[in-house]
């Protein structure tokens, strides 16, 4: 553990990785301070997916290092940071399915404008009905996230000219991992919203278009088993090879910092 990440938060690190140990309502206080002070935070998440993926990618390396907060995203992440001796329990993990609607009704009560960025023309069609239906008089705007993400492309700046336009207080990114956070890492610079999350998939969870896990299976680390079960041909990798390859190095890592915390208490006795 290191210095605090915000007044009061921990801030984790093991295997490579810095997650924050952000409750709902230090995450939601961490967003109020951003809109209030008129500046900018990232908020990233990590999931065993994104661990992998941070392993193997320097964009994603340099993603995580720039983030501003950093949450648990799952309760696999939450045992492996208390495999090695990092305060995080059931309160640090922190799933957008969860936490986005309070989050929204907030949003609403405050006036705060979120735009969301991401999903299949059909679905943030539909997403915005979503939202006109379940928080009436929020200002929200959207933009479906299947566009050239190359910086410099027409289809990138008319998406940043709309978002300008809009101007957020919230701007939510729902293209997927890795997707979503190589637009956040190459744009960040060039949008004015003052807090920024990558959602994944929620779009499609939030209209019925992808089946959603009932909320029991998260506290239990079960959401990637109910997931895994509706679409095994797309979530295979994900969901089971990529954390076969994660194993050894997770089990090697373990070994190491079990001996370092012996030696230290030995040299401390």
């Amino acid at each position: 553990m290191t210095a605090a990440a915000g007044a009061g938060v921990p801030r984790c690190e093991f295997l490579g990785i810095r997650v924050d140990a952000l409750t709902t309502g230090s995450l939601f206080q961490a967003v109020a301070d951003a809109i209030a002070a008129g500046r900018q935070a990232v908020f990233a998440n990590h999931n065993l997916h994104s661990l992998y993926l941070q392993r193997r990618s320097p964009g994603m390396r340099e993603f995580f290092a720039r983030a501003d907060h950093i949450h648990a995203d799952g309760m696999w992440i939450v045992h492996l940071g208390r495999l090695f001796g990092q305060p995080l329990g059931r309160d640090n993990r922190l799933t957008s399915l969860d936490w986005l609607d309070p989050l929204l009704t907030r949003a609403r009560q405050s006036g705060w404008r979120v735009y969301f960025l991401g999903g299949t023309p059909s679905v943030a069609g539909r997403f915005e009905d979503y939202l006109r239906g379940r928080y009436p008089g929020l200002e929200s705007g959207h933009h479906h996230g299947y566009f050239s993400i190359r910086p410099d492309s027409a289809e990138n700046l008319q998406v940043l000219d709309e978002i300008k336009a809009f101007s957020p207080h919230i701007l939510m990114v729902c293209m997927g991992m890795p997707r979503q956070e190589a637009w956040i890492h190459a744009n960040r610079g060039r949008v004015t919203a003052n807090a920024i999350l990558p959602l994944g998939g929620i779009m499609d969870y939030l209209v019925g278009e992808t089946s959603t896990p009932p909320r029991w299976t998260g506290p239990l680390g079960l959401e990637w088993a109910y997931r895994l079960l509706h679409d095994p041909r797309r979530l295979a990798g994900r969901y089971v090879a990529e954390p076969l390859r994660l194993a050894r190095r997770i089990a090697a890592e373990a070994v190491r910092s079990r001996v370092l915390r012996a030696r230290g208490r030995s040299s401390a006795s």
